[in-house]
């Protein structure tokens, strides 16, 4: 496979890195909220809102890959953002789904 020169193997190990660590913080956010939301029902938390993750994760990656890939293409950012949105979802859905047996398990 000849992708015109460029090399695609370190936008793709770096996208990894990037879903991991924007899962992991996501998530972290995601556990915090609903603790929160358990201790107090019916209130959302504020502070859920005013917190940087989900800004960043939600908007701010999104964002930057629709100005690097449509705007201003590079050679790997299309890897790059590709490989970071897989391992997102691929993350989330992996602990959603250990969650849930161990919820079963236990039971």
């Amino acid at each position: 496979m000849d992708f015109q020169g460029d090399y695609t193997g370190m936008p793709i190990y770096l996208g990894f890195a990037t879903g991991l660590l924007a899962a992991i913080w996501f998530g972290s956010w995601l556990r915090r909220v609903t603790a929160a939301r358990q201790a107090r029902p019916g209130v959302f938390p504020l502070v859920a809102v005013a917190h940087p993750v989900p800004w960043a994760v939600l908007v701010l990656l999104p964002y930057t890959a629709y100005r690097s890939v449509w705007l201003h293409p590079s050679p790997g950012a299309g890897y790059y953002f590709a490989a970071t949105a897989v391992t997102f979802v691929a993350y989330l859905a992996l602990v959603a789904l250990l969650s849930r047996r161990l919820t079963k398990m236990t039971r």
